[in-house]
């Protein structure tokens, strides 16, 4: 969000939400993209964070993201706990 995001649009701002349940926390974000930066190393930013996850948490974790409602991007990730 911070590095790629477009954060210029007070009306369009970035999101952080993260909930805890009792077995699990979701932590999602959504930006708007960011129209002016070159893409070339795209997803590999995303692809290194899923390994970390990985690592950390084996296969108690979730991760999803992606370009959503048109100009937005959003990360999903769940722990279990």
């Amino acid at each position: 969000m911070l590095k790629h995001g477009n954060l210029q649009k007070p009306h369009q701002p970035g999101l952080l939400d993260i909930k805890l349940s009792k077995n699990e926390l979701l932590i999602s974000t959504s930006n708007l993209i960011n129209t002016r930066i070159h893409q070339s190393g795209f997803n590999k930013g995303m692809e290194n964070i899923e390994k970390r996850l990985g690592l950390a948490y084996g296969d108690q974790f979730s991760l999803s993201y992606g370009k959503r409602d048109g100009n937005y991007f959003g990360v999903n990730i769940i722990l279990k706990i």
